[in-house]
């Protein structure tokens, strides 16, 4: 007869199970952040209550969200992403004498590569390997981690923080949205697993059986790599608002269109703060503008006076959205169709003033019917103005819009 309440703010267990040899293991477990979804009363009296869990912890001794180390990240398409790396571990050898239908394989399990070392963290790819035993054969699994270390002990909070920022340059390298499978720490004895519910975080990705990156890490030298970590660590410090806010809707396959143009122009407003244009031009298109006209129009204004008043309130300062967004697309120009110019950086900012003013009527502008379509290319102007910004080849971002 106790009734559950609808939220919980953690419940603290253990859980078990059996191992590869069948031994039987345990770990403490703790579950945060629970919201009720559903109950039914079972036929024994009972009742059954289903939440939805918001993050978990899994330890066995002791546990501590505070003096973080490092982190581990796992995610099954880091081996495919540094598969070259992997597959250089494998080598044939060439015996005079080997018995009938056997192959022999020398296998040196890859050394920590070197992403990005830093000021405040340092990121490596490790490699771990295990062998398994099948009567004759054996096989041997080498699974990829990114591992961030912290030049000072951190909390918990701050390290998941410097570990998104990672996060979002991988699924700019891969070209790839992709779920983690866990994320480890080991700092001064305090080892535990942490495992997120995504939607929680408002994230809604797709999940794919096997996900395939588009590009991989062989696509880059040591330097090469260690130059984009670099630059992409000097980026989010000056913009990691706009960042933030540009994967807050990459990363959400149920966000609207309207939300994606309104979001990724914010973005795009801040990217070009510094992208000035010349001042002193006179702006004919702004909704004020055509008031202005209409007067001049209606009351016969001379043409002297008429050029006063344009040069009065219609000439630009140089920091005009549509000024600072057409500088922003000159810069990524060659990698997008020929269609994306001054016209449709107008039309694209009187789409997002319509969105965000319902009474407003700013034209020309775009229809419901295409916002689809204008915020993918959206997506992808800020996505070749970022992968420019950190030095990758125009190769990779050939590849890159070939595969969006």
């Amino acid at each position: 007869d106790i009734s559950l309440s609808d939220t919980v703010e953690s419940i603290i267990g253990c859980t078990s199970t059996i191992d590869s040899t069948g031994k039987n293991i345990a770990a403490n477990i703790i579950a945060n952040e629970l919201e009720f979804i559903t109950r039914c009363n079972l036929k024994n009296g009972l009742r059954h209550y289903k939440y939805s869990v918001s993050n978990i912890f899994l330890y066995e001794n002791n546990f501590k969200t505070e003096n973080i180390h490092s982190l581990q990240v796992r995610a099954a398409i880091l081996d495919k992403w540094a598969s070259e790396i992997i597959a250089q571990s494998f080598r044939p050898i060439d015996y005079t004498q080997i018995p009938q239908n056997h192959h022999l394989i020398h296998f040196v399990e890859p050394q920590i590569y070197t992403l990005y070392w830093g000021q405040e963290f340092n990121v490596h790819l490790n490699f771990v390997s295990s062998i398994s035993f099948a009567d004759i054969s054996r096989s041997i699994d080498v699974k990829s981690f990114i591992q961030v270390y912290f030049k000072s002990q951190i909390s918990f909070h701050e390290a998941l923080a410097k570990l998104n920022q990672i996060l979002f340059l991988l699924y700019l390298l891969t070209n790839r949205i992709f779920s983690l499978d866990y994320i480890y720490s080991d700092s001064c004895n305090n080892e535990f697993v942490y495992k997120a519910n995504e939607q929680q975080l408002s994230r809604y990705i797709e999940h794919y059986n096997n996900i395939e990156p588009f590009t991989a890490l062989g696509d880059f030298s040591n330097d090469e790599i260690k130059v984009v970590f670099q630059k992409w660590d000097t980026l989010y410090k000056e913009y990691n608002v706009a960042i933030d806010l540009f994967f807050e809707i990459h990363t959400n396959i149920y966000s609207s269109a309207t939300s994606k143009i309104k979001n990724y122009i914010s973005v795009i407003d801040s990217f070009s703060k510094n992208l000035l244009g010349e001042k002193g031009e006179i702006d004919e298109t702004p909704k004020r503008a055509k008031f202005l006209l209409d007067i001049i129009n209606k009351y016969n204004i001379s043409k002297q006076e008429s050029s006063q008043l344009k040069s009065q309130f219609l000439k630009t300062s140089g920091k005009e959205l549509k000024t600072r967004f057409a500088n922003f697309i000159e810069i990524v120009k060659k990698f997008l169709p020929s269609d994306l110019d001054s016209d449709f950086v107008t039309k694209v900012v009187n789409t997002r003033n319509n969105i965000t003013h319902p009474k407003s009527n700013s034209t020309p502008c775009y229809g419901p019917e295409s916002y689809n379509k204008v915020a993918s290319q959206l997506n992808k102007i800020i996505i070749c103005y970022i992968l420019l910004q950190l030095d990758v080849k125009d190769d990779i971002i050939n590849k890159f819009l070939k595969n969006s």
